[in-house]
């Protein structure tokens, strides 16, 4: 499974990396980064964060940060991946986000949380 990661938190990567060893993982801390290896290939998994460089609260007009991804896969609907989690724990960007992408799942970052949401989408993908 390949997993495309707009995240700019250093010990949440390294979370991302330890607990999906095995999956071919691509971490990104741009918007913009983000966008391009959407715009290169097809993803199975992106995880979302809103509040990048180090902000918090972005507001949500921000490009760089996951509600400018989210603008962009709104209105590029065949670069969605099949599967997204907003991982932030901004609220009112979990909220925009969900709305622009509403087959997006919210998993504020927990790892415990994210684990389980990863295991089930897993589980999901070898039954079909």
């Amino acid at each position: 499974m390949n997993i495309l990661i707009l995240e700019d938190n250093a010990c949440r990567v390294t979370q991302f990396r330890q607990n999906l060893i095995g999956q071919d993982v691509f971490v990104v801390d741009t918007a913009e980064a983000a966008i391009n290896l959407l715009k290169e290939k097809s993803w199975d998994m992106l995880f979302l964060d809103n509040d990048l460089g180090g902000e918090v609260y972005v507001p949500l007009e921000e490009e760089n940060s996951g509600s400018g991804v989210a603008r962009w896969l709104a209105n590029n609907v065949d670069k969605q991946p099949e599967f997204i989690v907003v991982h932030s724990l901004n609220t009112v960007a979990q909220a925009y986000i969900h709305a622009l992408l509403p087959s997006s799942q919210v998993v504020p970052f927990a790892w415990s949380k994210l684990k389980e949401t990863v295991n089930a989408h897993e589980t999901r993908e070898t039954r079909e």
